[in-house]
């Protein structure tokens, strides 16, 4: 089911000026970007959500550190364009920070990595069981333990266990135990932690028009990266050029000059020349115009705004805020999911 447009909410975020400029600088992974529930560093509770915060202050998982939730669900930036998200009953201990090699061990319970894009300075390698599975593209990957498997919704991930090397591409799943094999497994099923985590990735898309078009309009040099949007008091991603599109999801996210040709895009009107008798075009441009989406998944009730294929312009359709109550959901099909969570 699609939302109804919220145009005022919409308006307000493509009008965001270069008043702020608040960026994420860092060589670092680890920043707790989004969190509900209960959720801990070590022994220590991560008492405030996040987005409640000045984004100087967002807490971060450093290396050696372990996360875990209990009736939560956490998000976690790593490089940029790639993001962990934590399950419930779940922890993961970060091996390492660097952005050229970011990585974590999934300990226990399960988690997801959401990859917008994947630059090839940057590398993502994930730990699980006595396998070492690294990330070689922009994708949606299933982590999980007991027994330990890897589930590739998009992308591809080469795995490695006791010296032996194997390929897992989109739509095939490997139990990370014993002999390493692949099989088919269905993408459009999931569960409450998948569909959450596809919301979230609607909210950074949303946030996304804003913030590029912010950069733009002030002139500011931008190499892409991560970047504070507080109108929506969340980071969102923003590539250096043209644009990042998941061919699962059909979510994108574009550079400052890209979001120019998708809400600025010349619009043919006829004009007359008096003297001829002919007709002309004059080409203006129509702010908020759109290029036609590409087909859109619905993740529990929820159509994300910013879907499309590449060179399209995502749909004008605002988010609504995520749940601040429990977080626990049932299984079901991620284009017909219950939504995975209850709140208030």
């Amino acid at each position: 089911m699609r939302l109804n447009v919220l145009p005022t909410v919409f308006a307000a975020g493509l009008l965001a000026t270069a008043a702020w400029a608040q960026d994420v600088v860092s060589a670092r992974a680890g920043l707790i970007h989004y969190l509900e529930g209960a959720v801990y560093v070590g022994d220590k509770l991560v008492e405030q959500t996040p987005n409640t915060k000045l984004f100087s202050q967002f807490p971060e998982v450093k290396e050696k550190q372990t996360l875990r939730t209990e009736m939560g669900r956490a998000e976690i930036l790593l490089s940029p364009g790639a993001v962990l998200r934590v399950g419930e009953d779940s922890s993961i201990r970060m091996i390492s920070s660097l952005l050229v090699d970011t990585r974590f061990e999934v300990v226990s319970g399960s988690a997801v990595v959401d990859i917008s894009e994947l630059q090839k300075e940057n590398a993502v390698t994930v730990l699980v069981g006595d396998s070492t599975v690294q990330l070689k593209k922009a994708g949606l990957y299933r982590f999980a333990t007991n027994p330990a498997l890897v589930m590739v919704y998009d992308g591809q991930a080469d795995v490695i266990a006791n010296d032996v090397k194997k390929t897992i591409k989109r739509g095939n799943t490997a139990v990370l135990e014993g002999e390493l094999v692949a099989s088919k497994f269905d993408t459009e099923k999931g569960d409450s932690l998948l569909r959450w985590s596809l919301r979230r990735s609607g909210y950074l898309a949303l946030a996304n028009v804003s913030a590029a078009k912010s950069l733009i309009d002030s002139g500011y040099g931008w190499s892409g990266g991560w970047r504070y949007n507080p109108y929506f008091g969340m980071f969102t991603f923003i590539p250096a050029r043209g644009v990042a599109c998941s061919s699962f999801t059909g979510m994108c996210f574009y550079s400052p000059q890209r979001i120019y040709s998708v809400f600025y895009r010349p619009v043919a009107q006829p004009s007359y020349n008096a003297g001829f008798g002919n007709s002309n075009v004059r080409y203006g441009y129509d702010a908020g115009a759109g290029y036609a989406t590409a087909s859109q998944r619905s993740y529990g009730g929820y159509s994300p705004a910013a879907s499309g294929a590449v060179g399209g312009a995502p749909a004008a359709a605002a988010a609504p805020a995520p749940s601040a109550g429990g977080v626990r959901g049932g299984e079901g099909a991620v284009g017909r999911g219950s939504g995975g969570g209850r709140g208030q």
